[in-house]
Formats: C-alpha cells, sequence, structure tokens
C-alpha cells in the first residue's frame, strides 16, 4: 500500500492546540468493501521502557498546573518474586514517591509486581514515574511501560491514593505454585503498528482476553480474509485457564498463530503464558507416549475425534500488543481495526479514537456490536449507574439507558431483574478445572531438562581425556570456594525461594536447586548466591545452639512449621535447622539458566 508523510493529526486539530513535531503516515485501507485512508503516528506505538520518559506538551500552561493534568497507567511483574520483608518495603517506599509527588489513583500490588491507574499535575505524573526509576527500584522499573495521557480535566482525577494488596496482579487464579512463568513462557511483544499488520494474516486467530461486557461496546475486528476474531466470553478473568483448557478451544488455536489483545497489556502478559506453558507440557507428554509405544504411530484411530485427541496443543507462536488498546488507538487516532469504545477502569469510563467523529463511534457500537439496554432492549452504548446482573455468581456490569435508570430508580425491586447478555442467552463457561500445579511442575521440570542439555553441549573437549569421547569419564574439575555462595543442606523438600531467603535475612540473587541425576528429586539441598559480606557473617556467625550473635533463632520465620510449639531437646531441634556452609564450585555454569521458587519433584507421569 502506498504511503506518504502527512502532518500529525494533532497538528490539524481545529481546537487551537499548539502544533507538535510528531510526523505519520497514510495507508489506504479497506473497511466494510470501502477504501479509507489511515493516519498512523509511529511514535505512540512505541513503548518507553528503557528510554526517557515523554516531555510536558509544549502548550502546557506551567502557570495552571491544578487546571488540567495527566493520567498514568502502567504495570510491572517481578521475577522472582518479592519476599514478603521486601514487599512491605516496597509498598512503603512506593506509597511514600506518591505522596510526595502528590499523586493520587488506584491500584493493585502483590509480591509479583504492580498494577496501578494513577492522577495528577503533569509534571509531578513524570517526577513519580522518575523517582521509580531512580529511588525505588532502578532495574526493575526500567523495563515498565508508563503511559501517559495529558491534558485530563481535574474532575477527572482520583480522589485519594490505594494500593490494594493481593495474591496476583490479574485474578486468574494462578497465584503462588500455580503461575507461569512470564520470563520462561511469556508471548513476544509487538509494537502497535506491527500488531496492525499481522492482524490481516489469514493464518492467525485474534482473542480479546478482556471480559465479555467490555468487548459488548469494542472490540478490534480484522479485515476481511485476515485473522479470526475470537472472544471466549469471559465473565472474570478467573475463567481464562478453564476455557483455555477445553478441547474446543484448543483445536481453534492449533496450528495458528495466537495473537491476543487487552486494555493496557497486562491482561495478556499472564494469558500468553500460560498459553505457551501449555503447549510446551502438550508436546513433551506427546513424545513421551510415542517414546514409551513405539508401535502407537502404526494403529489408526477409529475416529476423526480420537486422532484429533491425540494431537498436541501447538499453537505457531504467542503475540500480544505492547500497551494495549490504549497505545494502538493512539497510534491509529481514526481507529485502524477497532470497532466502538475501549471500556475504561477509571473515571474517563471509556476511549475511543481520537479522530474519529462520536456520532460514528456510536453507531459503530449499535450496528455492529449491537449494544443495547438489558432491560427495554433498545439501543444504548454506555455503562452507567453501576448497575449489574443479577443472576448468582455472576454481577457483572450492564448496560442500561437513561429512561430505564430513571425507571429502576422509581422501582428498586426490578433491579433484581436485570440479566447480562451471557446470562440471558443462557451461556455457561467451561466448567473443567486444569491442574495449574502439575503443569507448572511438568513445565519446570522440562526447563531443568533443556538447561542441563545445554551445559552439556556447552562443555568443551578440552576436558575429556584422551579422544574426547564424552563416553569416557571426564576429567574433575579443581573445586573452589567462592566467597559469595553458601550451601544448604537438611532443608524440608517443600521449601521455597522465598522461605529461604528470609530465613537468611538477605536477598538471594540466584538459587540452584540440587537434584538426583536419575529422578531430578530435589532432596533437600541448594547453593544461593547472596552478597559476599552477608555470606561470611552467616557462616561465621553460627553456633552450636543454633543460633546468630544477636541471640535470634534461625527457625525464628519457621521455616519448619511445628518445632516451635512442642518441646524438644536441643540436639533434635539442631538437627531440624538447616546445615549452611560455603559453596564449593567445579567449574559448573553460573548463574543457573533456569531459576524456580520451588524445587523439582523429580519425574512426574
Amino acid at each position: 500500500m502506498g504511503k506518504k508523510r502527512i502532518r500529525s493529526v494533532e497538528d490539524t486539530d481545529e481546537a487551537g492546540e499548539a502544533l507538535m513535531t510528531t510526523s505519520s503516515t497514510m495507508e489506504t485501507s479497506v473497511f466494510d468493501g470501502k477504501h479509507e485512508e489511515e493516519v498512523i503516528v509511529p511514535a505512540n506505538s512505541t513503548s518507553v521502557a528503557g528510554l526517557p520518559l515523554p516531555p510536558l506538551p509544549t502548550n502546557y500552561d506551567a502557570s495552571d498546573p491544578e487546571k488540567m493534568g495527566s493520567i498514568l497507567l502502567f504495570y510491572q511483574y517481578k521475577e522472582p518474586v518479592w519476599s514478603e520483608t521486601e514487599f512491605q518495603k516496597v509498598l512503603k517506599k512506593f506509597l511514600a514517591l506518591g505522596h510526595k509527588h502528590s499523586i493520587t489513583g488506584r491500584g493493585r500490588i502483590a509480591t509479583e509486581g504492580v498494577n496501578c491507574t494513577l492522577t495528577g499535575p503533569s509534571p509531578s505524573i513524570r517526577a513519580f514515574c522518575q523517582a521509580l526509576r531512580e529511588e525505588l527500584d532502578p532495574v526493575l522499573f526500567a523495563e515498565t511501560d508508563f503511559k501517559i495521557t495529558d491534558f485530563i480535566p481535574k474532575s477527572q482525577f482520583f480522589k485519594s491514593l490505594s494500593m490494594r494488596k493481593t495474591d496476583e496482579l490479574v485474578a486468574y487464579g494462578l497465584a503462588h505454585d500455580k503461575v507461569p512463568s512470564i520470563k520462561e513462557f511469556g508471548g513476544t511483544h509487538l509494537t502497535a503498528v506491527d500488531y496492525h499488520k499481522a492482524l490481516q494474516d489469514p493464518n492467525t486467530v485474534v482473542i480479546d482476553v478482556r471480559n465479555q461486557y467490555e468487548t459488548a461496546i469494542g472490540t478490534i475486528q480484522p479485515p476481511p480474509g485476515g485473522a479470526k476474531l475470537i472472544d471466549p466470553k469471559l465473565r472474570n478473568s478467573h475463567e481464562w485457564p478453564k476455557w483455555l483448557a477445553a478441547k474446543e478451544t484448543q483445536q481453534q488455536l492449533n496450528g495458528k498463530k495466537v495473537m491476543m489483545f487487552c486494555t493496557g497489556g497486562i491482561r495478556c502478559e499472564r494469558a500468553a503464558a500460560l498459553v505457551n506453558q501449555m503447549a510446551v507440557v502438550s508436546a513433551s507428554s506427546k513424545t513421551t507416549t510415542d517414546t514409551a509405544d513405539p508401535n502407537s504411530s502404526k494403529v489408526k484411530s477409529s475416529s476423526t475425534n480420537e486422532e484429533e485427541s491425540q494431537q498436541p496443543f501447538q499453537p505457531q507462536g504467542v503475540y500480544h500488543m505492547q500497551g494495549g488498546i490504549e497505545r494502538y488507538l493512539r497510534t491509529f487516532p481514526k481507529g485502524g481495526f477497532w470497532t466502538g469504545k475501549n471500556y475504561l477502569f477509571d473515571k474517563r469510563m471509556e476511549q475511543r479514537p481520537e479522530s474519529k467523529e462520536l456520532s460514528k463511534v456510536e453507531q459503530e457500537v449499535v450496528d455492529k456490536l449491537n449494544a443495547k439496554c438489558c432491560h427495554c432492549r433498545n439501543p444504548w452504548t454506555s455503562y452507567r449507574g453501576k448497575f449489574k446482573c443479577s443472576e448468582t455468581l455472576c454481577g457483572v456490569p450492564v448496560i442500561v439507558c437513561d429512561t430505564c435508570q430513571f425507571e429502576l430508580s422509581n422501582n428498586p425491586s426490578m433491579v433484581n431483574t436485570l440479566q447480562c447478555e451471557l446470562c440471558r442467552e443462557g451461556y455457561r463457561a467451561p466448567q473443567n478445572v486444569p491442574d495449574l500445579v502439575a503443569l507448572r511442575l511438568k513445565a519446570e521440570k522440562l526447563l531443568q531438562q533443556k538447561q542441563k542439555q545445554q551445559t552439556a553441549s556447552n562443555s568443551s573437549t578440552d576436558d575429556v581425556p584422551g579422544d574426547g569421547n564424552p563416553s569416557k569419564v571426564m576429567r574433575r574439575l579443581p573445586r573452589t570456594s567462592r566467597s559469595d555462595r553458601l550451601f544448604l543442606s537438611r532443608l524440608p523438600l517443600n521449601v521455597s525461594r522465598t522461605q529461604i531467603q528470609e530465613w537468611l535475612q538477605t536477598p538471594i540473587l540466584h538459587i540452584q536447586w540440587l537434584t538426583d541425576k536419575d529422578s531430578g528429586a530435589f532432596y533437600g539441598s541448594c547453593i544461593v548466591q547472596i552478597d559476599p559480606k552477608m555470606a561470611s557473617a552467616i557462616v561465621n556467625d553460627e553456633s552450636k545452639d543454633g543460633r546468630r550473635k544477636d541471640g535470634k533463632s534461625k527457625n525464628s520465620l519457621r521455616m519448619f512449621p511445628g518445632t516451635l510449639t512442642r518441646r524438644s531437646s536441643e540436639r533434635k531441634r539442631k538437627r531440624q535447622q538447616p546445615k549452611v556452609s560455603k559453596a564449593l564450585t567445579d567449574g559448573q555454569p553460573w548463574p543457573p539458566v533456569h531459576e524456580t521458587e520451588f524445587p523439582p519433584l523429580g519425574h512426574i507421569q
């Protein structure tokens, strides 16, 4: 398609705002059989992670900072997770920085990271972001994509700053021992421009991972002949793992490029990781079955369904849009392949393409998405009044028009008759809950096997005597003591990295679980890398009674449940404590290629 340079949409704003220097491109696209010129602002497609924050608008009125401000959306996952001690320090510092810079808003914070929607004066929003980068965690928040929208009226500001402590940032039900690693299984980020192009690929499925009440007023609709849109019909995020594990879902995704999108990007992070994790485990299970029964390929299935059930779940890559819908609509001011309005969880309520007339947007919601009032069934396009579905175990927001809102205010009992579209049609989400704990353990085992294979392939033939035949006994490398590493033994088999870190009372930089060479099972020992000074102090402070020089018992954090609630001899109590000594290294690669919160359990069938 031909492109030409034009002035940006902001340059031609009729409101008389100062011109911006951002350039844009124009391309011809086909929508509903008609050729339309689409404006693209490539600069808005780019994440600010690792880059300077966007400057204040050139027409920002510094003399009246209270009149208009900015809204900030961002999230950041932390792997490995913060320990409980680290988490409390982060939360305290986060709130202190917010109050210092006059920030208000709402957020969720967990040991796995933070997710926020914040408001404040435009200079203060930028100063807060910079403080996170410089004062809270320079390494972690250098990776954060801070999405700032300016010229927000003060009436849309939050009144206070509130952070809700949760188990997970998105309520997928994937906390703790169920969580798929984003570092190991995360999807591939695409810029809004690249995502737009990929929507035209016919061998692609696109999943709107938001809740169905959000998709009811706006979604991406790929062009004719392009990708296929799939709406999982989620009432809440907790239904995602069950929907993804369903046979019908995996058949739709198998062999396809899988693209997904959400409001700001955070829901896609874990969602994509779970898809990839399931695919890895599925492929391994199929390989294991074929290896165990070499004649199985000779036996033909008696039905098509049986043949399909034997196929591993193998999508051809998982991709999601960096910055989500919010960044897509800023990159494509006329909407691109977007239809309708973007449901928001702040006081703006909704976002629409900046250069598309409101009447056209409203008409799209009615004509293409068939949005209507859940009470009178007349066309309506906005959520107002905080009405919810009355069905038990549902309670999602529903659309109620102005006329019906007035009627319901005079007849409160009628509120109990409201139904969302899913309940009205009798839709029931998949009920089978996958074993997410076993899925994670299998995936971690596969990664450890891959790590061992990489270690073996990286071994030099110089370490092998004779002709370099790997079947011969390898020359034993000299073992040396490292000042920053500790060897821990006598650990409980259900111990976690966080528990060890809290017990040592110092951050763990890296950890290697030691496993049996045959079964791959953890046997109660590990090597940890910590600050050299702390390592020396911990080893030197060991005493016969199992206490440190400060008199604090090492099991005060209850690494071993019950040891403090029953009487036992000093000898028995000492035996229940982990043993700490300097670690001896033998030239093996460090740090470990794959690190996990929990130790492996060995072979899992």
